[in-house]
C-alpha cells in the first residue's frame, strides 16, 4: 500500500512538472508560430468596408495563441491564405474554441469581398457548421492567388480565438486525432460513471454517489466547454447551449465540498473545520441560483472564481491530512493536485494571463480525467480496505462469540433468553442447575410458570420493562423443577424493536444470604412484638396503680382546700409546705401518666383503624392549619398530586404527618427564623408517597441509623420530649402500612434541614 501510494506521488509530481514545461512551451514559441493581425473594435458597429477603407492600427500575435479574455469589444482578425501551386488548394480555417455568440468570415482578394460565411452557437446546429464542433471555414484556392480573410467576433464568453489552417488531408488527420481523443475520454467517463453508479447502487455509500455525481458533472462541463454537447446532444437548443457552461460550472460545485468533507472525514478528524466547509457549502449553494440573474460573464467568472478559491482550500486540507496521515488523504491530495493544476492553467488562460494553446484549453480535460481516475482507485482502496477490516471484525467477533459462548456456559449465574410470552429459548448449564433442571420432564420451559413463585410477579416486571424501568438484581422467591423454593436475585432488559422483542436476564442464588436475612428480620420482628408487649403490658401495669394515685392526690388536694379554711395562720406556714410537696408530686404522676399514653402509641395493635376514602388535599390542609400557629413565624407548605380520594387509614396517617411536624417544631427549627415546612403528598395506582421536608438545623450523620430506635433523643431532660415520636411513625409505617421510609438528609444542598422519604402502599377499594 505505501509503495503504490509513493508511486502515484512521484506519477503526480511528474504530471505537474509536465504541466508546467507546456506552461514554459507555451509561453516562449512565439516565434515559431504564424502570425495573426488584430484589430479591436470598442464600438461595435464596425463592417467590413469600415475595415478595409479605415486606417485601422492592426497588431500581431501568433495565430494558435490569439486570446483577449473577457470583452465587450468586437474582435478583428486578419490573415492570408496563399496558394503557389499550380493546381486548386482546399484548405480549412478553424478556430478552435466553440463558445463564440457571433463569428463573420469575409474571404477578400484585391480589395474584394469574395465570400461572407456567418456561424454562431445562438442558433441551432446545422449543415453551415461543417459537421464540426468548432468554428470551420473551407475555402477553394485558385492556383498561385492570395487572399486575405477577415474574421469579426463578437461573445459574451471569453475571447479565446486560436486559428489553424488546415490542407485538406492535414484536416482530416487532425480531425481523426481529435475524434480517437475525445472518443476515449467520454468512453472513461462514461465507463466510469456507470462502474461506480453500480458500486454506489450496491453498496450504497454516499461518497460514491457524491463521486458520481461529481463525474456526471465534470462530464457535463467538458461537453459544454468542448462544444460536443451542442453537435450531438442538444444541437436544435442554442439557448440552452448557452447556459451550459454555467450549469456545468455549477454542477460539479456541489458535489466538491461534500466529496472532500466525507471521503476525508472531516467531521471525525476535524470538527471544527467541518464547521468551515459547512459555511463554504452554503456559499456555493447560495451562489448557484443567481447563476440565472447575472449575464454570462458576470456568473462565468463567478463560478471559476469560487473554483479557484475552493479547489486549494480542499488541496490544502488534503495536504494536511497527509501530514498527519489520515487514511485516504494522501491519494485525495494527489488528486487534487492534478485538477487544481489544470483548473489553474485553465482558468489563466480564459483571462489570458497566460496564453491560450491546445494544452492550456484541454488542461481541465487532462487533470479533471486524472483526478478522477485516481479518486475512483483511492474509493477502490477504501473498498479493499473496508473489506479487510470487515474481514479482521469477522474473525474478532467469531473470536469474542467463541469466549462469549465459554463464560455463557461457564457462568456462575443463570443466564437465559426467552420471547416476551415467557417461552425460554436458551439458557445456561447455570441456569439448569440452580433451577435443578436436570430432572425436569417438560419440553417447555417458561419463566411465568418455571421461575417465579407467583407467575404475576415476572408479568409485573415485563410491565415495568416496557414503562422503561429496570429490573436489576431484585430478590425473587422462585420454585425450582424439584418444587424447592429458592432465592434468586433476578434481571431482566428487553431487546429488540416492537416487532422483534425478546427477554434478557439472568439469575443468581442467594438463598442462603437471603435466608439469613429473613431468619434476622423474622428475630428482629420478634424482638421488636416482645418489646411492644412488654412496653405495652407495663403501660398497663402501670396505669392502674397510676390512676389510684391521680384519684387519691385529687382527693388530698380537697382536704387541703378545707383545711386551708379552718387552719390558723401558725400552721399555714406548715400548710404551704405541704401543699408544695402534693404539687411536685401531682406534676410527677401526670409527667409518668404523659408516658405512658406515649407508650401505648408504640404498638400498632391499640389502633383500631380501617381503610376509608380520604380526600388527599383536605386533609393535609387541615393538617397544616392545626400545626400553623404552634411556632412563630412558621410556614407550612402542602401539596397534593392525584385522585380526589384514595383509600388508607385517615388516623395513622394523619399522626405519622402530625409526628413529623411536632419532631420539627421541638427540634429541628428550635431557634430558627423563617421557619418552613414543605409536605408533599403524591399518590398513583400502586401506592402514595410522602415528601417532608423543612429547613431546620438537620441531622447529624452520626446519629442518623439512631433516631428511629425507642427512647433516643437529642434532648434529654425536656419534659416534652420521650425519645418514642419517630419510633412510633417508623412502627405504624412499617407495620401497619407495610411500607417503608428513608432519610434523605443532604441529597440537596440548596435544601439543607431534614428530608423523609415515605411510601406506603395503596390499599383497593374492597367494593
Amino acid at each position: 500500500m505505501l509503495s503504490t501510494t509513493q508511486g502515484l506521488l512521484k506519477y503526480g509530481f511528474q504530471y505537474a512538472f509536465t504541466c508546467l514545461l507546456l506552461i514554459g512551451i507555451s509561453g516562449f514559441s512565439w516565434a515559431d508560430e504564424k502570425e495573426l493581425e488584430y484589430f479591436r473594435d470598442a464600438s461595435t458597429h464596425m463592417t467590413i468596408d469600415d475595415i478595409r477603407e479605415s486606417e485601422v492600427d492592426w497588431q500581431r500575435t501568433a495565430r494558435n495563441k490569439a486570446n483577449f479574455g473577457f470583452t465587450s469589444d468586437a474582435i478583428w482578425l486578419r490573415l492570408n491564405l496563399t496558394n503557389p501551386s499550380s493546381s486548386r488548394v482546399f484548405d480549412h480555417l478553424r478556430i478552435n474554441y466553440p463558445l463564440l455568440d457571433h463569428v463573420d468570415a469575409y474571404l477578400t482578394q484585391e480589395n474584394k469581398v469574395l465570400e461572407h460565411k456567418y456561424l454562431s452557437d445562438r442558433v441551432a446546429y446545422s449543415e453551415d457548421r461543417q459537421h464540426d464542433k468548432y468554428y470551420l471555414f473551407n475555402y477553394t484556392l485558385e492556383p498561385e492567388s492570395h487572399y486575405q480573410v477577415y474574421l469579426r467576433i463578437e461573445t459574451q464568453s471569453s475571447m479565446t480565438l486560436p486559428i489553424e489552417v488546415f490542407h485538406d488531408a492535414e484536416y482530416v488527420q487532425q480531425k481523426t486525432f481529435e475524434n480517437y481523443w475525445f472518443g476515449a475520454l467520454y468512453g472513461t467517463l462514461i465507463i466510469m460513471g456507470l462502474y461506480n453508479l453500480i458500486l454506489a447502487i450496491t453498496l450504497r455509500s454516499l461518497v460514491y454517489f457524491l463521486y458520481v455525481g461529481y463525474l456526471s458533472g465534470f462530464t457535463f462541463l467538458i461537453s459544454a466547454l468542448n462544444g460536443d454537447g451542442f453537435q450531438y446532444i442538444w444541437p436544435q437548443y442554442p439557448t440552452f447551449n448557452n447556459l451550459t457552461p454555467l450549469i456545468g460550472a455549477a454542477w460539479p460545485s456541489l458535489f466538491t465540498l461534500p466529496l472532500a468533507y466525507y471521503f476525508l472525514q472531516i467531521k471525525r478528524y476535524a470538527p471544527t473545520l467541518a464547521h468551515f466547509y459547512k459555511g463554504l457549502y452554503l456559499i456555493v449553494l447560495l451562489s448557484i441560483p443567481s447563476l440565472f440573474f447575472l449575464d454570462y460573464q458576470a456568473g462565468s467568472k463567478l463560478m471559476n472564481g469560487i473554483n479557484l478559491i475552493f479547489s486549494p482550500i480542499i488541496l490544502m486540507t488534503a495536504l494536511n491530512f497527509s501530514w498527519h496521515n489520515r487514511p485516504g488523504a494522501k491519494t485525495f491530495a494527489l488528486a487534487w493536485l492534478a485538477l487544481v493544476i489544470s483548473l489553474t492553467l485553465l482558468s489563466l488562460s480564459i483571462y489570458n494571463i497566460i496564453p491560450s494553446s491546445p494544452y492550456t484549453r484541454q488542461a481541465y480535460s487532462f487533470g479533471g480525467l486524472l483526478e478522477l481516475v485516481i479518486i475512483s482507485l483511492a474509493l477502490a482502496r477504501q473498498i479493499n480496505q473496508s473489506i479487510i477490516e470487515k474481514n479482521q471484525a469477522l474473525k474478532e467477533s467469531e473470536l469474542h462469540l467463541s469466549k462469549y459462548q465459554e463464560l455463557f456456559h461457564n457462568s456462575p449465574s443463570g443466564i437465559f433468553s426467552a420471547q416476551v410470552n415467557g417461552q425460554i429459548i436458551s439458557h445456561n448449564n447455570a441456569f439448569s442447575r440452580i433451577m435443578e433442571l436436570d430432572h425436569f420432564d417438560g419440553t417447555n420451559l417458561n419463566i411465568f410458570h418455571n421461575v417465579s413463585k407467583n407467575p404475576v410477579d415476572i408479568q409485573r416486571l415485563i410491565s415495568h420493562l416496557e414503562l422503561g424501568r429496570t429490573v436489576e438484581g431484585l430478590p425473587l422467591l422462585c420454585i425450582t423443577a424439584l418444587d424447592n423454593e429458592r432465592w434468586l436475585a433476578l434481571t431482566l432488559s428487553l431487546q429488540g424493536d416492537s416487532n422483534n422483542r425478546t427477554i434478557e436476564g439472568h439469575i443468581t442464588d442467594i438463598h442462603d444470604r437471603m435466608s439469613r436475612q429473613r431468619e434476622k428480620e423474622e428475630h428482629d420482628r420478634q424482638r421488636m412484638d416482645s418489646l411492644k408487649l412488654l412496653i405495652s403490658g407495663i403501660a398497663h401495669e402501670i396505669n392502674t396503680p397510676l390512676g389510684n394515685n391521680l384519684t387519691t392526690l385529687s382527693f388530698v388536694d380537697e382536704i387541703y382546700s378545707e383545711l386551708d379554711k379552718e387552719c390558723s395562720k401558725s400552721q399555714r406556714a406548715t400548710l404551704e409546705h405541704l401543699n408544695t410537696s402534693f404539687e411536685i408530686l401531682k406534676h410527677n404522676e401526670q409527667r409518668i401518666s404523659q408516658l405512658v399514653k406515649r407508650f401505648t402509641m408504640v404498638s400498632t395493635g391499640y389502633l383500631q383503624a380501617a381503610p376509608v376514602a380520604i380526600d388527599g388535599e383536605d386533609l393535609l390542609q387541615k393538617i397544616s392549619i392545626n400545626h400553623q400557629d404552634k411556632l412563630k413565624g412558621l410556614k407550612i407548605h402542602t401539596y397534593y398530586k392525584g385522585p380526589k380520594t384514595f383509600i388508607s387509614y385517615e388516623d395513622p396517617l394523619t399522626i405519622v404527618i402530625e409526628g413529623l411536624i411536632d419532631n420539627s417544631i421541638k427540634h429541628g427549627l428550635v431557634g430558627r427564623d423563617n421557619s418552613k415546612i414543605e409536605i408533599e403528598l403524591l399518590v398513583n395506582e400502586e401506592r402514595c408517597e410522602i415528601h417532608y421536608h423543612d429547613n431546620g438545623k438537620g441531622i447529624d450523620a452520626d446519629i442518623k441509623d439512631k433516631i428511629f430506635q425507642p427512647f433516643f433523643t437529642t434532648s434529654r431532660g425536656n419534659e416534652e420530649t420521650s425519645g418514642l415520636g419517630l419510633y412510633a411513625i417508623d412502627n405504624i409505617v412499617k407495620n401497619l402500612f407495610n411500607g417503608k421510609l428513608n432519610v434523605e438528609e443532604g441529597l440537596n444542598s440548596n435544601k439543607p434541614g431534614f428530608h423523609l422519604h415515605i411510601e406506603l402502599p395503596k390499599l383497593k377499594n374492597e367494593e
